[in-house]
């Protein structure tokens, strides 16, 4: 079952797809936070259906895919 926060994010993402007539099946969101100290705080969000393994792979993929010249 997925969290409040999850079903939220789902809705953002599927609200501006890449292209028409697809499906978003999973995500991995990373965000980094600041304190007031000034301490940062990276955390990652999956989505309620993204199993460990698809989560795996986005990040791999986003990290040492080829990524377009745009």
């Amino acid at each position: 079952m997925a969290s409040l926060e999850q079903e939220h994010l789902q809705e953002c993402i599927n609200a501006v797809p890449p292209v028409a007539d697809v499906k978003l099946v999973g995500y991995v969101v990373v965000a980094e936070w600041r304190d007031p100290d000034g301490q940062k705080l990276p955390t990652r969000l999956v989505g309620g259906e993204t199993s460990g393994w698809a989560a795996k792979g986005y990040m791999h993929e986003g990290l040492y895919g080829q990524w377009p010249a745009d």
